[in-house]
């Protein structure tokens, strides 16, 4: 935990947890279905999120009213789906729809492998239970936040805001279960450097939203302060060579790039006094440029070292290089274009499916081969052989592909039961029907295109009704889980092809 001194407002969040936690406990015990009845262990996390919760909304520290904020802008709506549902009081910080959509939200973080209805009886009753007890304890409680003194404070560097975005994204009730999961499913240690990376540029289902968006709109800073740090989900990489050190500041040339930056840093000489190459990460705020993340120094690296490393690094993530070279981020554009119309004119779709794996490598290759010939009659090489994992070259339940113009060719496993899915119009789903249809559409590897082109010919009652969200508009929902699922896919994105 960070070291923010407590108030009398932030010590009685723990004894506030405690109780409610007795109370949703008992309220468990009246719940009418098995949906929500959870371990003693989940209930206290959620009194605890709760009653955090609420010590925000008291206090004003700026969390959920900005998360409201940025909903309005996207959606037109505070509360995406209750906000359409319910009946809102303005006036009440604890209305009970207000508590119940973010009930809804946590508990889809707390127990993931369920998908519980927005409207659930059991899920209303415990609202009620929390929006009354948070009401009444609440009004006895002063305001004198020491996290709201923390939030608010001066900023003269991007330290300054950096500390805070790590204090949002990491421990506020309204990232932190978000960022555990970052840390758990991407196997990593909870380090310098996986915290930078998710602070800035992971989105959530809080409508993707992620830290740096929610810091954005918290913080009382002008336009140009905001446009620095929202520059953050694109930090500039590179293998920095020190070209000067001064007692604060480096002036070193990116390697990546070729650009010189004069970087502001604490003590430099104590750092990288010893130091002819960094590599790292840096940021700009205010006029100045910062390290973020974590760095690593090298004494030397000969010019044929640095040359390959940089070739290494550009081969295994060539959006890397796009990010810097704006003429071969269009050569990689239009490489993209060249293999959508290719692939066009061989499979006269853009969606299909592959009964197998073996066949998809077959017609991966047979499409390579009539591309050759279409570009050169004469061309009878054999070209590359298609080669995926066992698993997937035998996978018989199909396997649908879409010709993305700005991805290149998706696919997605569990075609034949997405459809099947998707033909049966409101009809109970297979358990197989029912995993095929989550996947698609919380997936990572699906983009909101891809979807879109599929319920081009096929309806999407199967989908609404899979995520209880049959009362809202198709258009409406769909867009709330594309946000919510599919975050990355609404940030900057680069062309994921190698240039040859």
């Amino acid at each position: 935990m960070s070291n923010i001194p407590q108030s009398h407002s932030d010590r009685i969040i723990e004894p506030l947890s405690k109780e409610l936690s007795k109370w949703i406990q008992r309220k468990s015990t009246q719940f009418t279905s098995d949906t929500l009845k959870f371990t003693n262990k989940v209930y206290e996390q959620m009194a605890i999120l709760s009653v955090e919760f609420g010590h925000d909304i008291h206090n004003d520290l700026g969390i959920w009213k900005s998360y409201e904020k940025l909903n309005i802008s996207l959606f037109g709506n505070p509360l995406p789906v209750h906000g359409e549902l319910y009946d809102i009081d303005p006036d009440d910080p604890f209305d009970v729809a207000r508590v119940q959509h973010f009930l809804w939200k946590i508990i889809g973080e707390l127990v993931p492998i369920i998908v519980i209805s927005p409207t659930n009886d059991d899920l209303e009753r415990l609202s009620e239970t929390v929006a009354n007890f948070l009401t009444d304890k609440f009004k006895r409680v002063s305001k004198d936040s020491a996290r709201k003194e923390f939030l608010t404070i001066d900023m003269t560097e991007a330290g300054d805001a950096k500390r805070k975005l790590v204090w949002l994204g990491t421990e506020s009730y309204f990232f932190r279960l978000a960022f555990f999961s970052f840390i758990h499913k991407n196997k990593l240690k909870q380090d310098v450097a996986s915290v930078d990376d998710f602070i800035c540029q992971n989105t959530t289902h809080w409508s993707g939203f992620g830290p740096l968006d929610l810091l954005a709109e918290m913080l009382e800073i002008s336009n140009d302060l905001k446009t620095d740090l929202l520059s953050w989900k694109e930090r500039v990489q590179g293998m920095f060579k020190i070209l000067e050190l001064e007692q604060d500041h480096l002036t070193v040339l990116n390697v990546f790039n070729h650009c010189k930056y004069r970087v502001s840093t604490t003590d430099a000489p104590k750092y990288f006094g010893k130091a002819k190459i960094i590599h790292g990460w840096i940021i700009h705020w205010d006029g100045q440029w910062y390290w973020s993340g974590q760095q690593r120094t090298y004494k030397d690296f000969s010019d044929e070292d640095m040359n390959d490393f940089v070739t290494t690094v550009f081969s295994r993530n060539p959006t890397i290089e796009y990010q810097f070279d704006v003429a071969k981020l269009e050569k990689a554009r239009e490489a993209l274009l060249t293999i959508y119309n290719d692939s066009l004119n061989f499979f006269k779709s853009d969606l299909g499916h592959f009964a197998n794996g073996s066949e998809m490598a077959a017609q991966l290759k047979a499409k390579d081969m009539a591309v050759r010939k279409l570009k050169n009659p004469d061309d009878k090489t054999e070209g590359p052989k298609y080669s995926f994992p066992d698993d997937i070259m035998n996978y018989d339940k199909g396997i649908g592909y879409f010709l993305n113009i700005n991805e290149g060719i998706e696919l997605f496993l569990g075609y034949n039961d997405l459809i099947s899915g998707l033909q049966k119009k409101g009809e109970p789903l297979t358990s197989d029907e029912a995993e095929s249809l989550f996947q698609f559409i919380t997936g990572v590897n699906t983009s909101p295109e891809f979807v879109k082109r599929v319920l081009k010919d096929h309806p999407a009652d199967a989908i609404l009704q899979l995520f209880f969200l049959e009362e809202l508009e198709t258009e409406q929902a769909l867009n709330y889980l594309f946000r919510c699922y599919k975050g990355d896919y609404y940030q900057i994105q680069y062309p994921n092809i190698k240039l040859t």
